[in-house]
């Protein structure tokens, strides 16, 4: 779950970073943000185990926008909606589970095999 947690930080980074590149509009970045920490903390969920892949939606939002939206950006937002974005796509694919052990070592361990 460790991708999910870096996924929350990105969330919040992307909450807090008008304020830091001193933009004026501060709506867009909350909104999305605020999906990026909904999506990836409802990926807690054994059976929403999967949301946290709606990140790669808003992940490739994020990357267009930087792309396209060019009038209204200053450059560090630019960049911090590509940088935002691609660690989005590259922690979206890390499964929720790739930190757990694996089953078969987990049942090997549970009961020994007999002598």
């Amino acid at each position: 779950m460790w991708a999910r947690i870096s996924e929350c930080f990105f969330g919040v980074w992307l909450i807090l970073s008008p304020w830091v590149f001193g933009s004026p509009s501060y709506l867009h970045e909350l909104i999305v943000g605020m999906l990026i920490l909904f999506f990836s903390l409802l990926s807690y969920g054994k059976k929403l185990s999967k949301m946290h892949l709606f990140n790669l939606f808003i992940g490739v939002w994020l990357f267009f926008l930087g792309i396209f939206e060019k009038k209204d950006l200053s450059y560090g937002m630019q960049q911090n909606y590509f940088v935002v974005a691609l660690l989005l796509l590259l922690f979206g694919i890390i499964p929720s589970w790739a930190s757990d052990h694996p089953t078969l070592w987990v049942e090997f361990y549970e009961k020994p095999p007999k002598d």
